[in-house]
């Protein structure tokens, strides 16, 4: 018999041995004198920490099942109301001549009949802990931000917008597209996602105004503000929105007198007739004397040409003055019978005796507003 002392010792430990027959008594006691072959049989068991005993084979299972749970259970769910939009912001793309991050001045010293565009770029990141389902981020704009002159004389302006706004993106839903855009109403359109997007995401637009004309711009008025708002839908429906910064842009025009080679301004140039031969009736007939006092005249033909450079509507006089005026410093008597030119228009004229000598006054004025459609 096992001594009971060295039991209490041995229950200690963690393996347990214990020694049994599987005989009864009697079978005992027939072979006592016989050699005894007990049989040995080994359990392992495990402690807990309240001292219970369970087998390490239902713990290993138990371990088995935690894990497989952890590996199939559902993402955390994400907060209602949480981020979606991290940042939004905008540029102008197109050279800017003041150095004004969110004002662009775009100058247009020449017009050449040609049409002209601006560019600018939408960053857009997201973020949240769920993919953006498609249809669910929505990027709206204004539908234009410049306006076109109503009349030239006051600067006013049309209550129209002027210009395109194009996107780097089809007008509708279209196979391997993953964003079209479409018009909201109110005068915004928005650019929406057609595909799944990542929770964590940086968008990039590249979008333009086209068709302008700078003749049509008031010069150095304000466009209205570029504005975009991003409007991003959770799974459970609630909405984060983000404005990016204002953006402006001014169109600086040009017209003025220059210079060609040495002439300044304008040139004059004249071609001397001795005789009426050349001259035509028309004009021979506004002599004073009528056309039979041709023979005392000396006719001279002038050319004039102004030299300008322009990208703006504008208008230009030229004052001719012959004979002797006050104010004029003329000094050789003379008569204007006429003109004979393009692209002007004779608004005043002046004609008659002053200190016994002939004098006449001619003012033509040059519109330069017909390249554009005017109001």
């Amino acid at each position: 018999m096992q001594n009971p002392q060295k039991r209490k010792e041995t229950a200690k430990n963690r393996s347990v041995t214990f020694q049994h027959h599987a005989c009864g008594t009697a079978c005992h006691r027939r072979r006592r004198a016989e050699k005894r072959r007990p049989l040995r049989t080994t359990l392992r068991l495990y402690r807990t920490e309240k001292g219970g005993i369970l087998p390490r084979v239902f713990l290993l299972l138990a371990a088995l099942l935690l894990a497989a749970a952890g590996i199939f259970a559902a993402p955390p769910a994400q907060a209602a109301g949480a981020q979606q939009i991290r940042d939004a912001k905008l540029k102008w793309v197109t050279t800017d001549y003041d150095g004004i991050p969110e004002r662009l001045l775009l100058k247009k010293e020449y017009d050449n009949g040609d049409t002209f565009s601006v560019q600018y770029q939408m960053d857009i990141v997201l973020t949240g802990a769920e993919a953006h389902a498609p249809g669910t981020v929505r990027i709206t704009a204004p539908k234009q931000i410049f306006h076109q002159r109503g009349s030239r004389p006051d600067g006013s302006v049309k209550s129209a917008g002027y210009g395109n706004m194009t996107y780097p993106v089809p007008a509708e839903p279209t196979e391997g597209a993953s964003w079209h855009w479409e018009d909201t109403g109110g005068g915004r359109y928005a650019i929406v996602n057609d595909v799944t997007i990542d929770a964590a995401a940086e968008i990039m637009f590249r979008c333009s105004i086209t068709g302008l004309e700078s003749p049509k711009f008031v010069d150095m008025l304000p466009s209205d503000p570029l504005k975009v708002t991003v409007e991003v839908t959770a799974r459970d429906g609630t909405k984060d929105t983000m404005d990016t910064q204002e953006l402006t842009a001014v169109i600086d025009t040009k017209a003025a007198l220059t210079t060609y080679g040495t002439t300044p301004g304008a040139s004059l140039t004249g071609t001397v007739y001795n005789s009426p031969d050349n001259i035509s009736p028309n004009v021979l007939s506004k002599l004073p004397g009528g056309e039979e006092t041709a023979n005392g005249y000396v006719f001279v033909c002038w050319k004039t040409q102004p030299y300008y450079d322009a990208s703006q509507y504008f208008r230009l006089d030229m004052d001719l003055w012959a004979g002797e005026a006050a104010g004029n410093g003329a000094v050789i008597p003379g008569i204007v019978l006429g003109r004979t030119a393009g692209g002007g228009t004779v608004t005043t004229q002046d004609s008659g005796a002053q200190a016994g000598q002939h004098y006449s006054r001619t003012v033509t004025t040059y519109d330069w507003d017909d390249r554009g459609t005017r109001p």
